[in-house]
């Protein structure tokens, strides 16, 4: 399959895209073909975790991330329960790391995890700003305090992901929208997510690996508003769709893929360095409609109305200082939810790309988004150096919540009582 490739140099910007910073350097652009190529994943499913009738520590109350070491073990944040579940290769429990607390070991409200290829888990603890480190055999190894967190440090809804060099890199998208804050907190869910790179020692340190998009220059200022239901209330930009979102991957050399959904343009970065390769393929973004936002509204209802019936609250961070989170009931969230999602405000252009992420041997995996709101788009697979391996059907398979050695994914779902579950596959790529 032919690729045609372009040089650009420094000062000549030839890309209409958001992620634009100053070119330092030469910098390769590829255009991939338009058409798509049907390819075929493979699943062999090797075991799953997570059953209101299996044994006590795999009932999980819910699964914050899945991350592989190099052995295959697999290990599970299990935020609700102030936990880490290390698993091994045939599904059997090896460890469980950390409790409720605020001691060392012990979290108030852990969100994001990342684990070594050594298997040391490194999870941040949102009410402590603090990172509690564990060895790979599950034992505590230290705290790590993170200072001024909240205006520029990330929300790890992307998630956290190891480099080679032992430094973190946090896994973009929009910062994770804490729906749900006790009365007098604020967060900013538009706030700007540079890519940032995290090096925990005795000080934790945050430093940029590339200045990304800004949604807030795209977004324009916001008004602030006052939402109230279910005795909570919260002040704060309105609930918003079809904005843009940052995606992140990591390569097993060290390098990240770095996109925004508002094109298909993915950027080769190399931390500190700036962009080796632009990889591109010729997808336009379309207007939102009315009936677009009315059927966003209508899913996000729908969302709500399903967790208040399987009785699902949340928790959130109290803004006392005190290191604490909050309980919220599944009526109280639920009636300060739909007070959101009527005055929910849209951005213009529906986004082109839904989600982004690199496997544990460097290929990019791209969903697109599909026709209409809530459908899923195809999956591309596109190697580093710009070759399009093809397009996954959506009703085939979706991308992996974690990747692992040897073709392991791991993918977050829930059963038909809504108890969370992971399960574990191989996966092989099919030509047809």
């Amino acid at each position: 399959m032919r690729l045609r490739t372009t040089v650009v140099t420094a000062g000549f910007s030839v890309l209409a895209v958001c992620l634009l910073p100053s070119l330092t350097a030469a910098q390769e652009v590829i255009d991939l073909p338009e058409r798509d190529q049907p390819l075929t994943i493979g699943q062999e499913e090797f075991f799953s975790v997570g059953a209101i009738d299996g044994e006590e520590w795999e009932t999980f109350s819910g699964i914050d991330g899945v991350s592989f070491d190099a052995d295959g073990n697999l290990y599970i944040l299990d935020g609700n329960n102030f936990r880490v579940v290390k698993v091994g290769p045939r599904g059997d429990l090896i460890a469980e790391m950390g409790r409720a607390g605020e001691g060392p070991g012990e979290f108030g409200m852990p969100i994001g995890m990342s684990v070594t290829r050594a298997g040391e888990v490194r999870a941040y603890d949102m009410a402590q700003q603090r990172f509690t480190v564990f060895n790979p055999d599950g034992t505590f190894k230290s705290n790590a305090r993170v200072e001024g967190v909240s205006s520029n440090f990330f929300l790890p809804n992307g998630g956290l992901m190891s480099l080679p060099d032992g430094t973190m890199v946090d896994g973009g998208k929009s910062p994770r929208r804490l729906q749900v804050m006790a009365s007098g907190g604020d967060t900013d869910p538009l706030a700007p997510r540079p890519v940032n790179l995290v090096t925990i020692g005795e000080d934790t340190e945050i430093s940029s690996a590339f200045q990304a998009w800004n949604p807030l220059t795209a977004v324009g200022e916001q008004d602030e508003q006052v939402f109230s239901g279910g005795g909570i209330q919260m002040s704060g930009a309105p609930m918003r769709a079809f904005d843009a979102e940052l995606f992140v991957g990591a390569f097993p050399d060290g390098r990240i893929a770095v996109a925004d959904s508002t094109t298909y343009t993915i950027k080769i970065v190399q931390p500190g360095q700036g962009v080796a390769r632009v990889l591109r393929r010729p997808f336009t973004p379309r207007e939102v409609t009315r009936r677009d936002q009315a059927d966003e509204r209508e899913r996000e209802l729908a969302r709500i109305a399903e967790r208040t019936g399987s009785g699902g609250g949340g928790r959130a961070y109290s803004p006392d200082g005190s290191g604490r989170s909050v309980a919220i009931s599944a009526g109280g969230a639920s009636d300060f939810l739909r007070t959101r999602v009527e005055s929910m405000e849209f951005g213009q252009e529906m986004p082109i790309l839904a989600d982004m992420t690199v496997d544990w041997d460097g290929r990019i995996w791209t969903e697109r988004t599909g026709r209409r709101v809530g459908e899923k788009g195809p999956i591309d697979l596109i190697t580093v150096d710009g070759r399009y391996l093809g397009s996954v059907d959506p009703d085939e398979c979706r991308i992996p919540d974690a990747f692992g050695p040897d073709g392991l994914a791991a993918f977050i779902e829930r059963d038909e009582l809504d108890v969370p579950r992971i399960v574990v596959k191989r996966l092989s790529i099919l030509t047809r």
